[in-house]
Formats: C-alpha cells, sequence, structure tokens
C-alpha cells in the first residue's frame, strides 16, 4: 500500500511540475478570439537587441475555443519567452519573459488583463507589472531644456527620472523574494539594471547632429565625464549578464562611448578594433563571447583589420549557440558570397542575383511611412544621376512592407520611387525575409552593395542624404567599380 501510494504522488509531482525537468509548460486562454486560430511561442537562449527574434526557436501553438497548450525544451536553467498574438490581439503580447526548468505556467488574458498562475508563476506576474510601468515623460517646461545651451540640465534630469525609475522598479521586485529562485531573481533584477544603463547611456547618442565644438558637444563631453566615464560593471554573476536582454548592449555601448567622448568622431572601423581590444582584456567567459558577438554584429568589419580581428577572435568562441552566430558573422565581410535572393517586382516577375552578373548591385531597402527611407532614396536620386550613363551599376530598390498593396500605392509616390529602378518586394515578409535575416537588417533604411564577382562589398555603407554621405557613398562606388 505504502509504494501504491508513493507512486501515486510522484505522479501527481511530475503531473504538476515539481520535478525537475528541462521543459516548461504553458497552458492558456484568450478571451474573445474567434477569429484567432494560432498562438506564436519563440524561445531565446542568448537575446541579441540588433538581432531581434532571428535567434528564436519558434514554436506554434493552435487555438481551440480561446485555448492553447505549449511544451518548450530549455538548454539552458534560465531563458527567455515571447509569445505573439497576431492583428488586433497583439496588445496582449508578451515580451522577452525570463522562464527558468521545471515552470508550469496558467496564462489567462482577459479585457481587464494578463494573469499568470501555476508553478513558476510569480516571476512572470513580476515581469507582467514591470512592463506595464510607464517610461519617463516630460512637461512642456522640461522639454525646453533640449534647446541649445541647456543639454547638461537635461541629461541631469534623464539621469534623475531613470534613477527614480529604476528605483520603483527594483522596489517591486522585493516584493516577490522568495516567490522565485533565487537565479531568477537575480537574472530579473540584472535586466532592470541592464535596461536603466542601456536607456542612460542612449541619452548620449544625440550628439553626433551637432557640429564639433559646439556648446552642445562640450556640455555633453562635461557631463558625460563627471557620471559615467569611470562606471563598471556592477559586481555580479557574469553568466546573469550574458544572459541579460540589456546588459551587453550598455557594455558596448559604454566602451564607445568612452572611445568617442573626445574627438565625437563615429568611425566603425576603429571603434570596432577599440571596443574588441578592451573586450579581450576585461572580460572572460561567456559573458566576453557574448560581447565579442555583440560588438561584431553591431560594427561589421569592413576592411582588412578588421576582418584579422574577426578572424582572431573566433579562437574565444567557445559555446557551441555562440559559434554558430559567429559563423553567420563572418558570411558577411567583404569578399563572402552574397546572398542569392529571389524576389518580385512590380510586373510579377520573379528576380535572382543571376540577372546581374557582372555588376555591381546597389541593394536599398525601405519601408513606407519611414522619414529616414524616404530622405535616403533622394541621396539616392543624386548619386543615381552621376552615375546613369555607368551601365556597372544596377540599382535595386527593396520593399519590407507587409502589405503588397501598401507598397505598389507607394511606388506611385516619387518619394519611394526613383526613375530607372528595379522594384522588388519581400513578399510580406519584411525583415523575417532571408535575404534580410542574412545581413541582420532589422531597422530601415539599408543598404547593401554586391560587387561584380556577386561577393559583399559593403554592408553599412554611409547613408545617403547629406551632401557629405553622398560624397562618401559615390566614393565607395567608385572604388568597387575599380576593383
Amino acid at each position: 500500500m505504502q509504494k501504491k501510494i508513493f507512486v501515486f504522488v510522484l505522479m501527481v509531482l511530475c503531473q504538476y511540475g515539481y520535478c525537475h525537468n528541462s521543459n516548461v509548460i504553458i497552458t492558456g486562454y484568450l478571451q474573445d478570439c474567434p477569429n484567432l486560430q494560432t498562438v506564436e511561442i519563440r524561445k531565446f537562449t542568448y537575446y541579441f537587441q540588433r538581432r531581434g527574434d532571428e535567434d528564436g526557436v519558434l514554436y506554434t501553438a493552435t487555438l481551440k475555443d480561446g485555448c492553447f497548450y505549449c511544451k518548450i525544451h530549455l538548454t539552458e536553467v534560465t531563458e527567455y519567452l515571447s509569445i505573439t498574438f497576431p492583428g488586433e490581439y497583439s496588445g496582449s503580447n508578451v515580451s522577452l519573459f525570463l522562464c527558468e526548468q521545471g515552470d508550469r505556467i496558467g496564462i489567462a488574458i482577459t479585457k481587464k488583463g494578463t494573469v499568470f498562475s501555476g508553478v513558476g508563476s510569480a516571476k512572470y506576474n513580476c515581469q507582467y507589472q514591470l512592463s506595464r510601468m510607464a517610461g519617463i515623460s516630460w512637461t512642456p517646461q522640461e522639454l525646453k531644456t533640449l534647446v541649445a545651451k541647456k543639454v547638461y540640465n537635461y541629461l541631469s534630469r534623464c539621469k534623475e527620472k531613470y534613477d527614480r525609475l529604476f528605483s520603483v522598479k527594483i522596489d517591486l521586485l522585493k516584493e516577490y523574494a522568495g516567490k522565485m529562485s533565487a537565479g531568477s531573481y537575480r537574472q530579473i533584477r540584472t535586466d532592470i539594471e541592464g535596461e536603466r544603463l542601456y536607456t542612460l547611456y542612449s541619452s548620449f547618442g544625440f550628439w553626433y547632429n551637432y557640429p564639433v565644438s559646439s556648446e552642445e558637444h562640450l556640455q555633453q563631453a562635461e557631463f558625460y565625464k563627471s557620471h559615467y566615464l569611470k562606471w563598471l560593471p556592477c559586481p555580479g554573476d557574469p553568466a546573469s549578464y550574458a544572459h541579460s536582454k540589456y546588459y551587453t548592449d550598455w557594455l558596448i555601448k559604454k566602451i564607445t562611448l568612452d572611445n568617442t567622448i573626445d574627438n565625437y568622431i563615429f568611425d566603425p572601423k576603429a571603434i570596432l578594433i577599440a571596443v574588441v581590444s578592451k573586450i579581450k582584456k576585461t572580460f572572460k567567459g561567456v559573458l566576453r563571447e557574448k560581447l565579442l558577438l555583440t560588438a561584431f554584429i553591431q560594427f561589421p568589419p569592413e576592411d582588412k583589420p578588421g576582418i584579422t580581428c574577426l578572424k582572431e577572435s573566433g579562437a574565444l568562441i567557445k559555446h557551441p549557440y555562440f559559434k554558430k552566430l559567429f559563423y553567420h558573422c563572418e558570411e558577411k565581410v567583404p569578399g563572402a558570397s552574397a546572398f542569392k535572393f529571389l524576389l518580385m517586382d512590380n510586373t510579377g516577375k520573379f528576380i535572382s542575383l543571376n540577372n546581374f552578373k557582372n555588376k555591381i548591385v546597389v541593394m536599398d531597402f525601405w519601408i513606407t511611412g519611414c522619414s529616414f527611407s524616404r530622405d535616403a532614396k533622394q541621396g539616392l536620386k543624386e548619386i543615381k544621376r552621376t552615375f546613369s550613363a555607368d551601365t556597372n551599376f544596377v540599382f535595386l530598390s527593396v520593399s519590407a512592407d507587409k502589405s503588397k498593396k501598401q507598397w505598389l500605392n507607394s511606388l506611385q509616390d516619387s518619394s519611394y520611387n526613383i526613375k530607372g529602378d528595379v522594384n522588388l518586394f519581400t513578399n510580406g515578409l519584411g525583415s523575417d525575409h532571408p535575404v534580410l535575416k542574412k545581413y541582420d537588417y532589422i531597422s530601415f533604411p539599408q543598404i547593401l552593395i554586391i560587387n561584380k564577382n556577386q561577393k559583399v562589398f559593403c554592408i553599412k555603407p554611409p547613408m545617403p542624404g547629406s551632401p557629405e554621405s553622398n560624397k562618401s557613398f559615390m566614393a565607395l562606388l567608385r572604388e568597387a567599380s575599380a576593383r
């Protein structure tokens, strides 16, 4: 009898997730969704901001009467999940929540909000509340600090506001202390800290818009040196930093700003070498590996020193997950074979890279409604006029719009359509299309230059628009033609 009771108890424990295993079980209910048939769930072992959903393992769950079920296998103790509901239900999306091996989660999504229950649900409810917290806001009077000669005050107020928001989030997390594992608690705290630091350092991204030696430059440099230059990562678990959604991106941003604060010149080629050198000297293990990959994703090698730096760093990449991504970085360097795309033009004909053998191919990727895409198009118009008599060049205009109708309508607008362009469509896949995934194009506009031998020449050229950028871009095209 005792043996039977023991077996029964063991079965119950396994059923409800109290026995450790590497799976996460999610059972969900979505209210009032008669037209919804599937739910997409992605799992991320390590998340890279600049690659978006590219590295997520996709699970698709079928909805029946508003209910769905999904079993997800974790390769690490803690990973991240996102749950995506299409169309009108997108407001219920769960974005990058930390999950843990052995979780058995029930999720109920109603008009009143989202509630998690079951084994491990405390950390989900905590993260949901954190995600619903409003960001910082500005009064009309505060916005006036953006005016020239008040940049220092603006940055000071930014720091005060983000520090206050960080404190509120930490207080909320403390309410859940003891209700989740120590590892999950530590990881969520690291994410909160990483988000705060990343956002604070992002405040300095606009100085390149100001003339060198301007008052704005001087004030930003003064504030950065007095508040952020000497900041170092807080003592903690390097593996936790490596897993974090934001922490590694903050470290890359810090190293970049540390190297540009005095001259304000953003040269990706020089920055890459400096950033990689700092990473190798300062960090070890899985954190160093993720930082190296983040650096190469953000600053793709464009010249021989950069490519050499990439190859030398390869010996330091040991983690199987990162090795795969490192190979992806190697595929994008100048001289690598270009992606053999197949895209439909506005007449319904399919066009491939093989249609342009012995041509220098300039592909610009854009989306409707993007002012930066329109600005780049205007710059490309001038560039095309300069090279109009040169038959060695072909210009491909690639829309990343989700709607074919929207794309075709935009082609009627001269802001998006340049006479003589070959107009192509990503079939509604947008940044999920293989050609965009190949080059990590998750925002727009983007421009890719392919040489006559169908090899990558440059994946991040100067963006046309200003006279200086147009001049640099045309010099790059002449260099491609001369080789």
